[in-house]
């Protein structure tokens, strides 16, 4: 073993599947409404539950925690087709684990404050560290799966839509997709820094189990909202560099994000091992922007007042992504027959054309939708609709962002 493979493994131990290590979670923990931080509320996240608050002295702490709480989910999602694919590669493939040993080397001497937290994460859900691992380069290990197995388990994720009401303010959708496997397993979580902590600030978003938030749908306390699309270029790194999971979590929850411009800024890092598109909105400002992502390229289309603007899984400003991604079909389909309807002028239009299935072969709504939000940034409330059609039924959660934490 390496001087570096040694110092990683002294910094991060293990813990086996099956452990029966106590782990009593310290602080508050309430289910199913926005944060009420440092009650005696203590009330157990339950089956049905989709939103899980969480107050914490330190991101080890918030870890232990998200995996106490979840453990359920977070074991049922490692141990599933999907991420056993991954697993394998990433630890029994030769070129999938010389990717998922650089990663871990890069992204553990870049975030080594995010990396405490996948460590909590695997011990309050006793599951290996290696697990939770992957479950947080999922968009770095899917481009480099053979064409077979990643043809039976990756899907063209996430549909986004900008745009202005009438009067210019600032409107925002998206529906986050991933597998019908996933469904049952997501939650929102939220995490409120207690007062004493030293190494991380308040954050929520909606949480694939095991993974830190920002991956998908996200906000921060200074009213910075941001989502995600998978991208799928055909030039990845294989020996390392940086995780989406890693700098985008970095970007969004920091005490210094406090403006788009802030968040966009730590976007650009280069050193990507792969590339994400990131679309981005202050609700302060009004401002909205897309960032698109691949390897050491980095490029952003500001979203011009009373303008419109989409975004799906293929690159459509990065030039030297736009050479390595001609977009899947899906993609395709999803971005003509929104080129072909009205650009929507109220959350409500955007709601309707997220939930359009016209094109039966390639619909915009989709079995593999998890939810769907809106944002309305002069507002700053965020509409939620869990696993139903939003042109058709109501929002399942109504949230101020803004006002998220007192």
């Amino acid at each position: 073993r390496s001087v570096a493979a040694l110092a990683l493994g002294a910094l991060l131990p293990l813990v086996a599947q099956g452990s029966t290590k106590s782990v009593t979670p310290p602080a508050t923990v309430v289910a199913g409404s926005p944060p009420v931080p440092f009650s005696d509320n203590s009330e157990v996240f339950g089956e049905g539950d989709r939103l899980l608050n969480i107050t914490a002295s330190s991101l080890y702490d918030a870890g232990v925690q998200q995996g106490t709480l979840a453990r359920s989910r977070i074991q049922s999602w490692l141990s599933g087709e999907e991420m056993s694919a991954l697993f394998a590669f990433a630890t029994d493939d030769p070129r999938g684990s010389k990717a998922f040993n650089g990663l871990k080397r890069d992204n553990s001497a870049a975030f080594p404050e995010l990396v405490q937290e996948l460590v909590g994460i695997a011990e309050g859900a006793m599951v290996a560290l290696d697990a939770v691992w992957v479950a947080n380069l999922v968009a770095e290990l899917d481009p480099l799966l053979p064409d077979d197995v990643r043809a039976a388990t990756v899907n063209s994720h996430c549909t986004d839509l900008y745009s202005h009401d009438a009067n210019g303010g600032a409107i925002h959708g998206h529906n986050e997709d991933w597998s019908v496997e996933m469904q049952p397993l997501w939650y929102y979580l939220s995490l409120t820094a207690a007062p004493d902590a030293t190494d991380f600030v308040s954050c929520a978003g909606l949480t694939y189990p095991g993974s830190q938030i920002a991956y998908a749908p996200a906000w921060n306390a200074e009213g910075i909202f941001q989502t995600q699309n998978t991208l799928f270029p055909s030039t990845t790194r294989d020996d390392g560099g940086l995780a989406c999971n890693f700098v985008q979590r970095a970007a969004l929850c920091s005490a210094s994000t406090t403006s788009l411009e802030a968040y966009l800024a730590k976007l650009n890092t280069s050193d990507w091992a792969a590339g994400a598109s990131l679309n981005v909105v202050d609700t302060n400002t009004g401002s909205m922007a897309n960032a698109e992502v691949l390897l050491d390229g980095f490029d952003v289309y500001m979203v011009a007042p009373s303008s419109n603007y989409s975004h799906m899984n293929m690159f459509k400003h990065l030039q030297e992504g736009i050479a390595a991604d001609l977009g899947e079909p899906s993609t395709v389909h999803r971005q003509a027959r929104i080129d072909e309807l009205p650009a929507p002028t109220s959350t409500d239009d955007i709601a309707a054309i997220l939930g359009d299935d016209d094109d039966s072969a390639y619909p915009i709504y989709r079995d593999i939708t998890l939810t769907t939000s809106t944002l309305d940034a002069t507002s700053g409330v965020l509409r939620v609709w869990a696993g139903h059609n939003p042109a058709e039924t109501e929002p399942d959660f109504v949230w101020n962002i803004r006002e998220w934490w007192p």
